[in-house]
């Protein structure tokens, strides 16, 4: 019999995520459902969570990687035993196969899951799965969810490719307040487009590999690009602004500024730190690198190519 995903029927579980998250909303109701000890945190502290494994004996737990890292680091900066953490769930947040695999050197089990608000879990990983596809996928699919990957005309592509993920499944949420966004995020005949790029293998894993969708996942938290873009574009220095996720190793992303300046106008990091201060934006909001480009990359209708430039982050973050 293969083990629950992402879960298992015994020991505390640690929930350090508040319940008006999806996520921590996901990690309240399923230990009441298996009738496991549950630790709730009001808010992420890693010396905290530290010492809360030591003493309560804590089995499993989850939570972005930023979690993941944050507590081993507390645990040997405070000299805490966590060595009964034997399973933390990896997601809301970008995972690399380097988060997966630090987990394994200190005796943890872990893995990705793919979900979001509108419909919290897709794909997780099972314990019993291997330690490559726990770090390079996303698991499989949930009992009663279903994916279709098609491209941009809504047909089906063929197993391995990648293309649009689109979902229907018993998590999913009815719908938005307002019809015109539903409009915009289901197809005709009912499937919600996730927004996110990914395939679907032989196996049945789910790989994210990209997003369609302008968010940026900073420790677990959604930033909106536009929103970003909207402020940056209020700094007398900036001609055009745009703005993608840069690969962090610790935050899965932070926010990364593209900007053309104004002819004869400079601007530095600083700056726009002060700026976005200024503006009282929310610290895990403000851009924290500036690429500074004399145009940036389009399609033929105008549109920034946002792709193009994380794919330029993603390599000079890995070289």
């Amino acid at each position: 019999m293969r083990s629950i995903p992402f879960f298992q029927q015994h020991g505390p579980f640690l929930n350090p995520t508040p319940a008006g998250h999806i996520q921590g909303f996901n990690f309240l109701t399923r230990p009441m459902f298996w009738n496991v000890p549950m630790v709730m945190m009001e808010r992420w502290d890693a010396d905290t969570a530290a010492a809360l494994v030591q003493r309560l004996r804590i089995e499993q737990s989850g939570g972005p990687p930023f979690f993941l890292m944050s507590i081993l680091e507390a645990a040997q900066r405070g000299g805490h035993d966590i060595s009964s953490l034997k399973l933390f769930g990896l997601g809301g947040a970008a995972v690399t196969p380097e988060h997966v695999h630090l987990a394994a050197r200190h005796g943890i089990t872990s893995g990705r899951s793919y979900g979001s608000t509108e419909h919290s879990t897709v794909s997780t990983f099972r314990c019993d799965d291997p330690l490559e596809i726990r770090a390079t996928t996303d698991g499989r699919l949930l009992p009663g969810t279903a994916v279709r990957i098609v491209d941009e005309e809504d047909r089906e592509v063929p197993c391995g490719e990648e293309g649009e993920i689109l979902l229907q499944g018993p998590e999913q949420f009815v719908g938005y307040l307002d019809p015109k966004h539903d409009a915009e995020s289901f197809t005709a005949d009912g499937w919600f487009r996730s927004g996110d790029i990914g395939r679907l293998d032989t196996q049945g894993y789910l790989t994210i590999t990209d997003r369609k969708k302008d968010l940026i996942i900073r420790g677990g938290e959604n930033i909106s690009s536009m929103e970003v873009e909207g402020i940056l574009m209020r700094h007398p220095a900036v001609l055009e602004a745009t703005v993608v996720a840069m690969p962090d190793a610790k935050y899965g992303e932070k926010v990364c500024a593209c900007v053309i300046a104004k002819p004869g106008s400079s601007i530095t990091l600083e700056e726009v730190v002060a700026h976005f201060a200024t503006a009282g934006c929310a610290k895990q909001k403000t851009p924290e690198k500036l690429v500074i480009l004399s145009e940036l990359p389009r399609t033929p209708s105008g549109k920034v190519r946002k792709a193009e430039l994380r794919a330029t982050l993603k390599t000079s973050h890995s070289s």
